[in-house]
């Protein structure tokens, strides 16, 4: 039977091996999904904001991708940090902090009239999503069975996309009817609120011992290389949503309101590929997966750089990504996959924060229409990188329990 108790079950402990999880943890999928969502808002209504952060405030594209890579440096200070938190407190405990730190980015959202004050929100922002992210995953890989962790990632990314295309849908109908940015913001303290609650009612403080088996932050060889893979395909993930929209304003001539409208077909097919997999993927699908997944974003991106706008909706393709891959390297090293999570999201703030600096600057030199190639450039490197890991793979990546 599923465990229905506010912590873990005594996980079944393999000689010599890892716990092997024999029930579902409701509290903890349920918190990892929950946190996903509030991440996914903060994290995407940021990149359709930026015209009119960057026209409100009167800032340059790279002074505006500032407010973006400020957040990924933040960021990528705690999740280093998270290893040792995540030895040493409970999942409850780093939840309720981070929640308390969201609640005060609604609240001074509404004061930002300067570009440092803009910076500072950034900072709060990129606090929040860095630790709910890295938390989300967590949550859900000892939340369920290893021969669940593909489906139930999977769902968990479709919330990613699901609150992706409402904040999409939500920042289109604010900009229609005037809305400031700063309001966006503000608007998700309820949210936030609630999921303090939550977290701090429902998530056990205590783990199973164990479960608290300190992890190593080395990584060898070939986890690096897997961390490479993620921080690669992440960035161009990450940068297609945040500058779709400005690409599309200065480009295309498009209104904010109506570029939107894009980005929300975009994630559209981005959640129902992520759905599609957490109904039906399993282990021995999931190389054909991800090498379609990356082929197939790449061709939307050329076929969309040379005419139809629509073609942008198909780069969301690359939607089981992320989810699918993370579930295979979580059965790759089972020894290791909590630390190595937390390297994963460290190197992603690293080269989100590089590409958006980067992009921003380009824009600001050569235009926008050239900064964008840089998405589905790391999008291909991502590819090959890929094909480079499945050559050294371990045998017991492909299979179940």
């Amino acid at each position: 039977m599923p465990s229905t108790s506010s912590g873990p079950p005594p996980p079944l402990v393999a000689r010599g091996g890892p716990p092997v999880r024999v029930g579902i943890t409701w509290s903890f999928l349920v918190g990892g999904y929950l946190s996903l969502f509030a991440a996914a808002y903060f994290d995407i209504i940021r990149g359709p904001l930026l015209p009119s952060i960057a026209a409100d405030l009167g800032l340059a594209f790279s002074a505006s991708g500032a407010f973006l890579t400020i957040g990924q440096a933040v960021g990528l200070v705690l999740t280093f940090l998270m290893i040792g938190a995540l030895n040493r407190w409970s999942e409850r405990t780093i939840m309720a902090g981070t929640c308390v730190i969201g609640i005060g980015a609604c609240l001074v959202a509404p004061q930002v009239h300067s570009f440092g004050a803009l910076l500072g929100l950034g900072s709060l922002i990129g606090i929040v999503i860095a630790v709910l992210d890295a938390m989300a995953n967590i949550l859900v890989v000892e939340a369920v069975p290893v021969h669940l962790q593909g489906r139930f990632l999977s769902g968990l990314h479709s919330i990613y996309g699901l609150a992706s295309l409402a904040s999409a849908s939500v920042v289109g109908v604010a900009l229609m009817h005037g809305m400031r940015w700063s309001s966006l913001y503000a608007a998700a303290l309820p949210a936030y609120v609630a999921l303090l609650i939550f977290a701090w009612r429902t998530l056990g403080n205590v783990r199973a011992k164990a479960e608290r088996t300190v992890q190593s932050a080395r990584l060898s060889r070939l986890q690096m290389l897997v961390v490479l893979v993620f921080a690669v395909y992440v960035a161009g993930e990450v940068a297609t949503s945040m500058w779709l929209v400005s690409y599309l304003v200065q480009k295309r001539g498009l209104t904010a309101s109506g570029a939107t409208t894009y980005l929300m077909l975009y994630f559209l097919v981005y959640t129902l590929v992520r759905l599609a997999c957490a109904f039906f993927i399993q282990p021995r699908h999931e190389k054909t997966v991800l090498h379609l997944a990356l082929i197939a974003s790449v061709a939307a991106f050329v076929l969309a750089d040379l005419g139809p706008t629509w073609a942008f909706a198909f780069v969301g393709l690359f939607g089981p990504f992320f989810p699918v891959f993370l579930a295979r390297v979580s059965r790759s090293f089972p020894l290791s996959w909590r630390s190595l999570t937390i390297w994963i999201m460290a190197a992603m703030n690293v080269t989100i924060g590089l590409a958006n600096l980067t992009i921003g600057r380009l824009a600001d030199t050569w235009g926008m229409p050239i900064a964008f190639l840089l998405p589905p450039a790391l999008l291909a490197s991502a590819l090959l990188l890929l094909l480079l890991y499945f050559r050294l793979e371990p045998p017991a990546a492909g299979g179940g329990l």
